[in-house]
């Protein structure tokens, strides 16, 4: 099928439309009889795209029509139902939210849906779930919830579904979590509407009314029934106040929708609302701290950033809060400042009207630093040039997250320098649209970030702009020429990771090292060529007990991991921030995902896990406060802290970085967040004589030039979370 559906908010440009129609009418003309009878369909699905595009639905519904002639005359020709022509035309219409067609479409697919014997026949099998995912896809849409069509399609969806119960995939089980939580949300915005409709628009209201009006809210939120109710009212709330323009009622009630977004975390089931929960507090997280901080009340403010950030995870196992006996929302600024026994915390966000930064770094109230350049929209502009995967011209993830050998991406992979580029110009943005002056701002050794929201997604330890390493006037122009930087899920997490890295400190800490040089699924040309070298560096500077895992295989990890308090693991990675726990590490014998590390990997206190990977720091980007990811899933099994990369890395800069760093860790007794700065900062201006006395027998790859690894893309990748 060439006809797809809309990927987002706009159509892929007239000329990509025009061009579809061009390779239709070549097919048409074509020897090959597939192709004929393809195009044949797909001349009338582009017919009826053409129409929704000029929003003509009588020609929309000829087109439709049309099509379905062609599928039962070939029907009658001999030919097989195409299961999957019909779901390019469900996909299609439900992106469009025509979701009556899109119904008609699967009640005429359910009659040749065939399940009998589908635990054996695979045909039927793949043919069948691909008839539940289409369903998913419609019921997902909110145009489905309430449409005639949207009922029809759930009835037939559970009665496929039960049929092949046993067939059925973990992304069909998600899918059908997620349309619980789409009606459920939906029922409590219908029962809830009634009584927003009581209240006047802010338009409406007199000036010296308002503060009544705001009474008014006040009493309907607190004295709704169900959570969920209050949490939609508290919504409409905000929209209500932030139209009044008068930062004080905003500031309420953006107070009042936060407040209840843990103790809804906390009390709804699964399906019945808790993602849309979690998706909607992404954009009032950063509103809510704004406008707090607009009225002066800063320590409010911190506190509504600390609520939002990692909500589910400072309510999952091993987390301090529960086993307390203290819930999520009795959280104060107490808590915040026991975060700050190392170190100044510094949230940082980007809200409508501008970007700010809070820093709290002692007993009195947090400092507000302003980032005007900093606003949501050129956030969302600066993902598309640092975070993979966010631009349709990026190469496939399976090969661009690849860490792959110096020469070929130095020489014979041009994309990789385009994207280096992008790197250091985005870099140097975030640097000189506001991050710069965070160096002047905080002090200290150590400095931790709690990110929200967009900046999550960014490696904001990496931002600068320095110049030649001999040149000291434009050297300094990077963030941790003032400090080393670290991250933390939230202050309540780091405190628990700060408690154990003092616990551990008093013990012995045994090491495994772990390199994969040819990882299963990864072709020849994708060999690590200093894995290993890295490996033998890391035993060889490691102060106490220490093993080797030479090409080690998933098992063998398993079943050794659990004895060691340091893991260091040099292989490949891969991310995928939009679907994140689909992320990967490449052992020698298969792949393992996010997903299942953080199933298997068994929970005890730990010091520090390495991922010396590419793109093992990303986090997903659905929910980004959320900070679902490699580093956050060690954190959970109780590790102190993890180093992990943010983008591709290079093989022997890599080698060349680790060692370092437990040069400075090991040999030098500097905590590890400092310790991976100083080692960071090291290769950026080391010259290469410097590089050889490190690795002697290796050769220094990296750029030309007196200081081969001054480029962000071989230095900066790799960030410390944790304590």
């Amino acid at each position: 099928m060439k006809i797809r559906p809309p990927v987002g908010p706009e159509w892929k440009g007239l000329r990509a439309h025009r061009a579809e129609r061009r390779w239709i009418r070549r097919d048409l003309r074509s020897r090959d009889r597939y192709r004929r009878s393809t195009a044949r369909v797909d001349q009338h699905l582009w017919a009826y795209k053409d129409a929704q595009l000029r929003r003509d639905d009588p020609a929309a519904e000829a087109a439709w029509q049309a099509y379905r002639q062609v599928r039962r005359e070939q029907g009658r020709d001999g030919d097989r139902f195409d299961w999957y022509a019909s779901s390019g035309f469900v996909r299609l219409a439900a992106g469009l939210d025509d979701i009556d067609r899109a119904a008609r479409e699967l009640r005429e697919w359910r009659r040749h849906v065939d399940t009998r014997n589908a635990g054996t026949d695979n045909g039927r099998r793949t043919a069948a779930r691909g008839f539940v995912s289409a369903c998913i896809y419609v019921l997902e849409r909110e145009a489905s919830v309430g449409h005639p069509g949207g009922a029809a399609v759930d009835e037939v969806m559970r009665e496929v579904a039960a049929q092949i119960e046993n067939e059925l995939q973990a992304y069909h089980q998600e899918g059908f979590w997620r349309i619980g939580e789409l009606r459920a949300w939906a029922q409590v915005a219908r029962a809830s509407q009634r009584l927003v409709a009581s209240l006047p628009p802010p338009d409406t209201v007199d000036r010296l009314a308002l503060p009544e009006t705001q009474q008014a809210w006040r009493r309907l939120v607190t004295g709704a029934g169900s959570v969920a109710e209050r949490a939609w009212l508290a919504a409409a709330w905000v929209a209500w106040a932030v139209r009044t323009r008068e930062p004080d009622l905003a500031a309420e009630a953006y107070q009042q929708a936060m407040g209840l977004v843990p103790v809804m975390v906390a009390e709804l089931p699964e399906g019945g609302g808790r993602e849309r929960v979690l998706a909607a507090a992404q954009e009032h997280t950063e509103e809510a701290g704004y406008w707090l901080a607009r009225t002066g009340r800063y320590r409010e403010a911190a506190v509504v950033l600390e609520t939002g950030r990692a909500v589910g995870l400072s309510q999952g196992p091993g987390y301090g809060d529960s086993s307390a006996g203290r819930s999520t929302h009795d959280l104060a600024y107490a808590d915040i400042l026991a975060g700050t026994g190392d170190g100044a915390l510094v949230y940082l966000a980007a809200a409508t009207a501008g970007g700010y930064a809070l820093v709290v770094a002692s007993r009195h109230d947090p400092q507000f630093v302003e980032l005007p350049k900093l606003d949501r929209a050129t956030v969302a502009g600066l993902l598309g040039r640092l975070l993979p995967g966010a631009s349709q011209d990026s190469a496939p993830v399976t090969r661009s997250a690849l860490r792959v050998a110096p020469a070929r991406e130095r020489d014979a992979d041009a994309p990789a320098q385009r994207s280096g580029d992008l790197l250091a110009a985005g870099l140097a943005t975030l640097w000189e649209d506001g991050l710069r002056l965070l160096g002047f701002s905080v002090g200290g050794p150590v400095v931790t970030f709690l990110p929200i929201g967009l900046l999550s997604l960014l490696p904001l330890h990496a931002a600068g702009a320095p110049g030649d390493p001999r040149d000291r006037r434009v050297d300094w122009r990077q963030l941790g020429t003032f400090s080393a930087l670290r991250y933390a899920p939230n202050a309540r997490i780091l405190v628990r990771c700060r408690d154990a890295a003092r616990e551990l400190a008093a013990g012995s800490q045994p090491l495994l090292a772990v390199d994969v040089p040819a990882a299963s699924g990864v072709s020849v040309d994708g060999y690590l060529q200093y894995v290993e070298r890295e490996a033998a560096e890391v035993v060889r500077r490691w102060p106490g007990s220490a093993s080797a895992r030479h090409g080690c295989t998933w098992a063998e990890f398993r079943a050794a991991a659990g004895a060691y308090a340091v893991w260091h693991l040099a292989c490949h990675g891969s991310a995928q921030p939009w679907a994140i726990l689909d992320s990967r590490l490449y052992f020698a014998d298969r792949a393992v995902t996010l997903r299942e590390l953080r199933d298997a990997l068994p929970a005890g206190r730990r010091r520090l896990a390495v991922l010396s990977a590419c793109e093992s720091n990303l986090t997903g980007a659905s929910l980004p406060n959320e900070v679902v990811g490699l580093p956050s899933a060690l954190l959970q099994v109780g590790f102190a802290g993890v180093i992990a990369s943010s983008w591709k890395v290079d093989d022997l800069a890599t080698a060349y970085l680790m060692t370092a760093f437990y040069q400075q860790w090991c040999g030098e007794g500097r905590e590890p967040a400092v310790a991976l700065n100083l080692a960071q900062r090291w290769l950026r201006t080391a010259a290469r004589p410097d590089l050889s006395a490190l690795l002697p027998g290796v050769e220094p790859g990296g750029g030309d030039g007196d200081y081969p690894y001054r480029h962000p893309r071989y230095w900066a990748a790799f960030a410390y979370t944790g304590a």
